[in-house]
């Protein structure tokens, strides 16, 4: 039910910034940075309530990429 609910989080990421793309800007919201990180939490939670470290791992990474890329946004 975690990753679901950390999909479905991800998703309502990317509609912010396709909504962004429309509205003219070329760069990474920092809306969709910041939910899209969220919903990755969740993943990174299951994946070890799950038991597959490997994929939590890797989801964590994402996440740690994804804060990098917040804090150089203007």
């Amino acid at each position: 039910m975690l990753s679901q609910i950390g999909l479905i989080i991800i998703i309502i990421a990317w509609i912010f910034q396709v909504l962004s793309l429309r509205n003219g800007k070329n760069a990474l919201s920092d809306k969709f940075v910041m939910i899209y990180s969220a919903g990755l939490v969740f993943l990174i939670v299951d994946g070890f309530v799950s038991g597959l470290e490997s994929l939590a791992f890797l989801n964590l990474v994402v996440l740690l990429i994804a804060g990098i890329i917040y804090f150089w946004m203007d």
